[in-house]
């Protein structure tokens, strides 16, 4: 990927995890979010930290990561679809993987056998 698209990706990233605290912070008194990016811009982890039923909470919302030419989405721990919205914002389908989903070959081991399909008929 080269500068200007990484600096691009950054920028549609960080102003979406902005957005989202934004709005989430209206909703929710007692929660402080804390935005962290390295130092290369190619790392965002929004974390989310405070009391809720008096019990504290810590958790990661959001852990994306620009690998290459592809944004990777490590963690979402929300009903947000993240990429519907960074793809309004001009990033293509193509680029995104997420990562806590299985890859497609490693899914081939749990397809039925040949015997099971034929018993199943």
């Amino acid at each position: 990927m080269d500068m200007k698209a990484l600096r691009t990706y950054g920028e549609i990233i960080t102003g979406f995890l902005s957005e989202y605290v934004e709005v989430d912070n209206q909703n929710l008194s007692h929660t402080q979010y804390h935005l962290i990016v390295n130092e290369s811009k190619t790392e965002f982890v929004l974390i989310a930290l405070g009391w809720q039923k008096k019990r504290y909470f810590n958790q990661i919302v959001f852990h994306l990561q620009l690998v290459e030419d592809e944004i990777w989405i490590h963690q979402n721990n929300t009903d947000v679809p993240i990429e519907r919205h960074l793809i309004e914002q001009g990033i293509s389908r193509e680029r995104f993987r997420v990562s806590y989903l299985e890859p497609v070959e490693n899914l081939e081991s749990c397809r039925p056998t040949q015997e099971v399909q034929k018993m199943a008929a």
